[in-house]
């Protein structure tokens, strides 16, 4: 019996549909790629990897067809010894290479053979554009495996809460959850969470982060349970499912070297400064913070405490330190005494912009020389 055969019977059933499977059809020069409808002389089409499954008298809504493209998707058979998802199996290769190799293969400059295969599998139901996420509860490496699956129930069932029922599957050993999620029902989530008090519409990744930023707080308070979530860049069209996917290796990869400055969501894109730093070896992290040790009086790690939380709160506040102030909760001339002491030690200014940057350089590549060691 084909992977999808019995799956299709039980909808044919509940439906009570006729069809007909046309082997040739995947042969034919005009043929369905696998999860793909086709409507043709008034008959409904649907691509199933080996051949064509033909609908008669059937004129389906298109969330019917959905729903039935997404039952049949999920079990699909992955390109794996263990029979994972496509997407899965590529999430869980993306994490075992080094950072130079993701970055090498975000560049398309990896060796021939190993570069990345930017067409990826074929997997017409997903909604464009939209985001791939990865769920990692955070928890101790002794707990048993019933808390992981506690877990899980726990994250989906606020997820569905939040962003209704999305595409998932377990990946890295089972431990963490990869999901895709439609930019819409981002859209959707963020008008109903009534988030944005500004006269401005944000920008897709606005909505994204600040929906991705309640999901996290939501499974913490309401699932108790800590959870780190990573988002891929956005994907576009069916040709940057791959691509997106090692993007999100990326996100995740840097999230769990450095929580990201204590925070629960990564977002590519978001700290382009450190991914790039993220991908580098740590030769060249030891010589940032050389280059930066010469233009300074002293060395970096022996500058005031907290200049990287200064820096950090002058650069989100693109230089206001009335701004960075309330971020930080202290009084404004709190805040100009430390910048004062910082500028008397380092010789940097965070209310310069070259300063800061400077000082936001060295914080980063600090950061990621902690992961290394």
């Amino acid at each position: 019996m084909k992977w999808w055969e019995e799956a299709l019977a039980r909808w044919a059933k509940a439906l009570g549909l006729r069809y007909i499977f046309d082997e040739a059809g995947a042969s034919s020069e005009e043929g369905v790629a696998c999860g793909s409808w086709r409507l043709e002389n008034g008959v409904w089409q649907l691509g199933v990897g080996d051949g064509v499954v033909r609908f008669a008298d059937w004129d389906g809504p298109a969330e019917v067809r959905e729903a039935l493209t997404w039952t049949l998707l999920a079990l699909q058979p992955g390109d794996s010894e263990r029979g994972r998802h496509p997407l899965a199996a590529w999430y869980d290769h993306c994490r075992q290479l080094s950072l130079h190799a993701l970055a090498e293969q975000f560049s398309g400059e990896a060796a021939e053979g190993a570069a990345m295969d930017k067409g990826g599998p074929e997997l017409g139901a997903f909604t464009y554009p939209g985001y791939f996420l990865v769920l990692s509860p955070l928890l101790r490496r002794d707990e048993a495996s019933d808390a992981w699956k506690t877990a899980r129930e726990l994250m989906l069932e606020v997820m569905r809460a939040t962003l209704c029922d999305v595409w998932n599957k377990d990946v890295a050993d089972g431990t963490q959850i990869l999901t895709y999620v439609p930019a819409q029902a981002f859209d959707t989530a963020f008008d109903d969470l009534s988030l944005w008090t500004s006269d401005h519409p944000p920008k897709h990744a606005d909505r994204t982060r600040t929906v991705v930023d309640h999901l996290a707080t939501a499974i913490r308070e309401e699932g108790l349970i800590d959870v780190a979530i990573s988002v891929s860049m956005p994907v576009l069209e069916q040709a940057q499912l791959r691509q997106a996917i090692l993007s999100l290796a990326m996100a995740s990869r840097l999230h769990g070297a450095q929580r990201v400055g204590g925070q629960r969501v990564a977002v590519f894109g978001d700290q382009p400064m450190a991914f790039l730093l993220s991908a580098v070896p740590e030769s060249a992290l030891r010589t940032i913070l050389a280059m930066v040790s010469a233009r300074s009086a002293s060395n970096p790690e022996e500058w005031p405490n907290g200049w990287m939380e200064l820096t950090r709160a002058m650069m989100r506040a693109n230089l206001n330190v009335s701004e960075a102030a309330r971020a930080m909760y202290v009084h404004r001339n709190t805040l100009l005494a430390r910048i004062e002491k910082v500028y008397e030690e380092t010789g940097f200014d965070v209310r310069v912009i070259d300063h800061l940057m400077v000082l936001h350089l060295a914080a980063l590549a600090m950061e990621q020389q902690g992961a290394y060691n």
